[in-house]
């Protein structure tokens, strides 16, 4: 993470000065190799760190950052009229990160070794009710350790585990587990197509592309705001299903208000909302189909999915010299089709994350309930409530960093 902050700034720098073509075209290249990247990492790093009911608000978080600063963006732009600038301005803060990550790095250690010795003094109470139960109620005793039989050393992570290292390529010896793979690929090369193209037609549909940019921004906020209690209250998998629903009725229905300027608007900020709903809902819900073993590297291969689809965005919306509304039938297809393949996917909705790719696996046998929060009022009224499950949030890479060598 710090390389990828320093390659940033320094991209940024040299692009200011230089007056070389081809040394632009270079930075440019680093500059979108790494910029995904600095997304990708601490969102990672921050999920694996919260419980399961928290995980939403992460992502609000992260996500609100986007289009607050896209509402401002256009304006800071206009205002600067130097563009060369502008990218300094939003590119050179990556060279505090080194030493934000560092900082990082020493407080999550911190937060480990405090989690490690409040697990040790209970495994320590645990020893000595154990000891003045097998010593003085030997039947007693024979039962309690029954009860916790399933409870043994070999489930704490040592290093040894921490060295074994798993590939994506590693999914596909795991049938349900390649399938959600493949589909949650696909679907955020879709989503990524669509949000984009969404924005970049909007940008069009006004001779003021910098009021119309910060108006798709605000929507944006509000969509990233109703995502959090939606997604949480409803599930991932159909809030998803009927935010794309919506945005396809949306995108596919503009047509029959030709020539209504201000209908045409309203239906595509609704299609807008919708979207970035379930583009929000998207964005952490294969995080938490993806096992840890392997989660960094198969977010960073969707991201590459995303980013051919924000290519093909442009090409869909060059489509309207053929016909103004053509895009958008385009963009509500691909909404339709979004929403029929996540119907497959589990509901992840407060489920600890997959460690293993054989936890990821079993995932299968997740209830899929469509309204999980009425599933559960059920259960509370028959008496067979199940209690929430926390994850666990030892990775690999923390396990290594606080052994001993």
């Amino acid at each position: 993470m710090i390389a990828i902050y320093i390659l940033a700034g320094a991209g940024a720098v040299v692009t200011y000065f230089t007056q070389d073509f081809y040394v632009f075209l270079v930075t440019r290249i680093i500059e979108g190799g790494v910029i995904l990247s600095i997304s990708i990492i601490p969102f990672v790093l921050a999920l694996e760190y919260v419980p399961a009911q928290k995980r939403m608000l992460v992502l609000s978080a992260f996500r609100f950052a986007y289009p607050l600063l896209g509402v401002c963006m256009p304006w800071v732009a206009y205002g600067l009229a130097h563009w060369r600038l502008l990218n300094a301005v939003i590119v050179l803060p990556c060279l505090v990160g080194p030493v934000v990550s560092i900082s990082l790095s020493d407080r999550l250690r911190g937060v480990w070794y405090s989690r490690a010795l409040r697990d040790a003094e209970k495994l320590l109470s645990f020893c000595s009710f154990v000891s003045f139960v097998v010593t003085y109620c030997p039947t007693e005793a024979q039962c309690f350790i029954e009860v916790h039989k399933r409870v043994s050393i070999s489930q704490i992570p040592t290093k040894m585990d921490a060295s074994k290292k798993s590939s994506t390529t590693d999914v596909f010896k795991y049938p349900t587990l390649r399938r959600s793979f493949m589909i949650t690929l696909f679907l955020w090369l879709m989503s990524c197509l669509t949000y984009s193209a969404g924005q970049l037609y909007a940008a069009t549909a006004t001779d003021d592309p910098f009021v119309m940019t910060s108006t798709t921004n605000a929507m944006d906020i509000l969509a990233t705001g109703l995502a959090l209690p939606l997604a949480d209250r409803w599930g991932r998998r159909p809030s998803m299903v009927c935010a794309y629903g919506l945005a396809a009725v949306c995108y596919v229905g503009v047509a029959g208000f030709f020539g209504k300027s201000a209908a045409i608007f309203a239906i595509l900020m609704v299609g807008r909302f919708a979207l970035t709903t379930a583009y929000n809902v998207g964005y952490l819900f294969a995080a938490e189909i993806y096992p840890t073993e392997i989660r960094s590297q198969a977010l960073s291969i969707r991201q590459a999915f995303g980013s051919l689809g924000k290519f093909l965005s442009a090409q869909v919306v060059q489509l309207a010299f053929y016909g103004r509304f053509l895009p958008l039938f385009i963009l509500g297809g691909l909404s339709c089709a979004s929403a029929l393949i996540t119907l497959p996917l589990p509901e992840t909705n407060n489920q600890r994350l997959p460690e293993t790719l054989e936890e990821g696996e079993a995932m299968r046998d997740l209830p899929k309930p469509w309204f999980p929060c009425l599933a559960s009022k059920k259960r509370e009224r028959s008496g067979t409530g199940t209690r929430v499950r926390s994850m666990s949030t030892l990775s690999a890479a923390t396990i290594d960093s606080v052994s001993p060598h």
